[in-house]
């Protein structure tokens, strides 16, 4: 080998080292970027890595990953694909793939595969055992979900956030249980995560324990005093334990946070109605649909306490509009039905109970409403009908008895109106005893 060949030789070997250096350089540069969330400062650094080695798979991966962060997914995956075309077993570049299919492009099967041949490579990384079961909720597979956040766990027992995950699946399949402890859990690593707190009063609210529940909303405000849904579902909490006085002062305060709440200012207006402060709720119902014209609830119940008022027109024009943004909902047909027999209009009430029945068929209430109206016209064998139907779903109505007795007295049926009478007198309805007397006599 002669002199020339061997220093042409060693000029291209430094040549080649520092761009290698140079390479380096710029990943480490990137790297302190992407801590710090600079990351188009930091996909600057890592092109220049790549322009210094093209064979960098590192330089890819984190590139992408800074892509994914500002929601380039599309490109995060192509960097990612060219990291994996270079070294198909770097760990790094399937995780940040599975990053980018599963939270931008919505490809959570892809995502699962990545996360999959991630831990072939890793097979101890909680957090791709964790990345991997939200993929899976994804695809709605929560109890899949729930073992690989489990496996998590077991590798490690601090994963604070595999644990709320799980939680969370765990709640969606209504196994509120462990759900609540598995907040609970959360809640031993980190006492200041007032999500545990929040989600756990929810569980707890679920399985009826309402002062539980009130607990741990406390806390959630306790921690973050400006936490507006906790204060909406404390205020809903303690609706259910019939604190309504309680309730209004957890929705006003969430107004005071969001004068945009519309939910507390419909559910505010539900306290007031029960506290029978129509007017305070109709001021509630007129602020939430000022807010959300197309709110259905909220034109329902502010026709409901229209009706409460005796305000049966404004009532049926409520119900109208709710029925307008909302069809299917059968709550407001059949109050509508009530106050069309209200005021006489007995076949149209007789319509809106049809209706009533069509998309609920063991709404009990709605039978009653539509035998009453036929009462009314006169249609007994159709009211008795009703009414058994209504008997054959709630077994132990006075006010069914009571009525069907009146059915079975107009066709002379005077037997069996001694017996639906004395069934309603037998379940409280005082009343039924003196239509024995005047009308069952011998």
């Amino acid at each position: 080998m002669t002199i020339v060949f061997r220093q042409i030789v060693k000029l291209l070997f430094n040549s080649k080292e520092r761009k290698s250096e140079k390479a380096e350089e710029f990943l480490k540069s990137g790297n302190v970027k992407m801590s710090f969330k600079f990351y188009k400062a930091a996909i600057n650094d890592y092109t220049k890595a790549i322009e210094y080695n093209p064979h960098n798979a590192h330089a890819y991966t984190n590139r992408g990953a800074a892509k994914a962060m500002l929601g380039e997914y599309t490109a995060s995956l192509e960097d990612c694909n060219q990291a994996i075309e270079i070294d198909p077993e770097y760990y790094n570049a399937y995780d940040i793939r599975g990053f980018a299919k599963y939270d931008g492009l919505k490809d959570y099967a892809g995502a699962i595969l990545d996360y999959l041949k991630a831990l072939t490579i890793n097979p101890d990384d909680d957090n791709i055992y964790h990345k991997l079961g939200v993929a899976k909720e994804g695809l709605k597979d929560f109890s899949g979900a729930i073992n690989d956040y489990t496996k998590a766990i077991e590798i490690n027992p601090y994963n604070e956030v595999a644990y709320a995950d799980r939680g969370h699946a765990k709640a969606i399949l209504k196994e509120y249980r462990g759900a609540i402890h598995d907040y609970s859990k959360v809640i031993d690593l980190n006492s200041n995560d007032f999500d545990a707190y929040f989600n756990r009063g929810f569980a707890k609210k679920e399985l009826k324990d309402y002062k539980g529940a009130i607990e741990d909303y406390t806390k959630v405000i306790e921690i973050n005093p400006k936490h507006v849904t906790a204060y909406f579902n404390r205020g809903v909490t303690k609706s259910d334990l019939e604190d309504k006085e309680g309730a209004i002062e957890d929705y006003t305060k969430a107004i005071e946070i969001d004068s945009r709440y519309t939910n507390s200012y419909i559910n505010r207006g539900i306290a007031k109605d029960r506290l029978k402060d129509i007017s305070g709720a109709i001021l509630d119902f007129n602020k939430a649909i000022e807010i959300d014209p197309d709110n259905a609830y909220a034109y329902r119940n502010r026709g409901i306490s229209k009706q409460m008022k005796g305000d049966f027109e404004g009532a049926i024009i409520d119900y109208n509009k709710g029925i307008e943004l909302e069809p299917n909902n059968e709550g407001t047909y059949y109050n509508r039905g009530v106050v069309h027999r209200a005021l006489g209009n007995y076949e149209q009430a007789i319509n809106d109970f049809n209706k009533t029945i069509a998309r609920n068929p063991m709404m009990e209430d709605a039978y009653l409403g539509r035998g009453l109206s036929k009462l009314a016209i006169k249609d007994f064998k159709g009211a008795i009908f009703d009414f058994d139907r209504a008997l054959e779903i709630k077994k132990d109505s006075a006010d069914t008895f009571c009525a069907r007795g009146f059915a079975k007295f107009s066709i002379n049926d005077r037997e069996g109106a001694r017996l639906d009478w004395s069934h309603a007198h037998d379940l409280g309805d005082s009343s039924a005893s003196d239509y024995i007397k005047e009308y069952c006599k011998e």
